[in-house]
């Protein structure tokens, strides 16, 4: 089974070879459409809007230390809500996952004002740490074991309804 699973493999890839090759030569004979693949794609010009029109969410801060998953840990979440938000209809969720800045409330207001992004909700997680046991000593980090583990566990505590 191994054997065709290699087989098929190496056959995908010159395949992929081949038509690489194919597009290079095409294009090294037609200097039009060499031209055209060098072109720099067009500069993103944000929409204008007047600084008074952007309207001003909330940023609410709390700490969270119940984890069941990443038990011992204490982390940061902050939650923006945008003006526009009225709890009538439903929002966008937007989920960070290492922390807020305040840059970031800036930044979705005037997306939102613009209405280049619609009306999100934005949930900023911090990585947990581990407080220090022993005294006159530092805690731990804990973003090393919750982002780069092996198995689910961190996709479980952002989904978990009993954190």
């Amino acid at each position: 089974m191994k054997t065709t699973q290699s087989t098929i493999t190496i056959a995908s890839l010159i395949v992929l070879l081949v038509a690489g090759l194919i597009t290079s030569v095409a294009l090294a004979r037609d200097p039009a459409a060499n031209r055209a693949a060098d072109a720099a794609p067009a500069a993103y010009v944000a929409p204008s809007i007047k600084p008074e029109a952007i309207l001003k969410g909330v940023v609410k801060h709390c700490s969270f230390s119940n984890s069941v998953i990443f038990p011992g840990t204490v982390r940061d979440v902050a939650v923006f809500i945008p003006a526009q938000y009225d709890g009538l209809k439903p929002a966008c969720v937007y989920v960070k996952t290492d922390g807020f800045n305040s840059g970031k409330k800036g930044l979705l207001e005037r997306l939102m004002a613009t209405k280049e992004m619609p009306v999100t909700i934005g949930v900023f997680v911090r990585p947990g740490d581990l407080p220090a046991t022993v005294k006159n000593t530092l805690g731990r980090r804990n973003r090393c074991f919750e982002y780069d583990g092996m198995g689910d566990n961190n996709v479980r505590f952002l989904g978990s309804a009993e954190e």
